[in-house]
């Protein structure tokens, strides 16, 4: 089943959180039926399985899952693993289309060709499940979210403008493969960043990886970032960085941990570097940060209703919003 999103429509951010317990911890979500929203899960440490709509379904770590509206989530046995998993739920106005949707294919070839603008520039299009290839940067965007919900302002709307960034990046996470798979496909160095991250360490660098898929480096920096908008060195960079938001982010582990597990040389080399591209130090960053919603095993996440919706013609809005989506699938 595959969603498509209108970004011309508004979307909004209802509530959400990062659930964590810890092994040994018997846990079992309990039973709740949503109304006319969706709910995003993405596991972050170890699987997760669900019974969602009478359905036993696993969501495995570094997946995305989007349960649909009016969808009934429960847990068929308790489980005693270690287990972290962000959640969120959102409204927004979207419809259903096949695989074969004609927009979605020039969409892909779009991307596949490296255009600017592609045809699903007004949409965003997610499936029930993929795997993330980007789930580290994806976290960054979940954590900034979730922070911001947590930030008294004078309007809560911000939330929805992080929120539609999100799944925009998420989409582009999803599209991306499907373009990597697409017979249409012109990128060369699609498989060469996805080795590169799954091989990242502190000594990779770009004769490494020009000798592991015997090209000249030369040729391959200058293909690389006409590609994929940035050179290796560069990347890989951003691969570290955005590594070490999550671990801030999501661990108590101190600069030093962080900045082994993220690969850099030393902490020093991590502060600097990082500061550097963010403009805050580490732990500035992991203060301003770290304001989730953090659910445990002791506490199942609860569904308040967000400030923004107390007014009754926002409301009603939102439920003409809902009834725009009961359109039958878009072929």
């Amino acid at each position: 089943m595959i969603y498509e999103i209108d970004l011309n429509s508004p979307i909004f951010f209802l509530w959400g959180g990062l659930f964590t317990k810890n092994e040994g911890d018997p846990w079992k979500h309990k039973r709740t039926e949503h109304s006319v929203n969706f709910e995003a899960i993405m596991p972050i440490k170890n699987d997760l399985t669900l019974n969602i709509n009478g359905e036993n379904i696993v969501i495995k770590e570094n997946h995305f899952y989007l349960a649909p509206p009016n969808a009934t989530i429960s847990s068929s046995t308790p489980t005693n693993d270690e287990l972290s998993f962000y959640w969120f739920h959102f409204m927004a106005s979207y419809q259903l289309i096949s695989s074969e949707n004609q927009t979605l294919i020039d969409g892909i070839n779009d991307l596949s060709a490296l255009k600017s603008q592609t045809s699903l520039n007004n949409t965003v299009i997610l499936p029930t499940s993929f795997q993330l290839d980007q789930p580290e940067k994806n976290a960054v965007l979940i954590n900034q979210l979730l922070n911001n919900e947590k930030i008294y302002q004078y309007t809560q709307r911000g939330n929805d403008f992080y929120l539609t960034l999100l799944l925009i990046s998420l989409s582009d996470d999803f599209l991306k493969r499907l373009a990597r798979n697409s017979t249409n496909k012109v990128k060369k160095t699609a498989l060469i960043a996805e080795w590169i991250r799954v091989n990242i360490s502190n000594d990779l660098n770009l004769a490494t990886i020009a000798n592991h898929f015997g090209i000249n480096p030369n040729y391959l920096s200058r293909i690389f970032k006409q590609e994929q908008g940035l050179g290796i060195k560069e990347y890989i960079l951003t691969i570290k960085l955005n590594y070490a938001k999550r671990l801030l982010t999501t661990t108590n582990l101190s600069i030093n941990e962080i900045a082994e597990q993220a690969f850099f040389y030393d902490a020093k080399h991590f502060m600097r570097v990082f500061k550097q591209k963010n403009s805050l130090t580490p732990s500035q960053y992991r203060e301003e940060n770290s304001q989730t919603t953090l659910n445990s095993s002791m506490m199942d996440p609860s569904a308040p209703l967000p400030k923004q919706f107390g007014n009754d013609a926002l409301k009603k809005m939102l439920y003409e919003l809902v009834k725009e989506n009961e359109r039958g699938p878009k072929i």
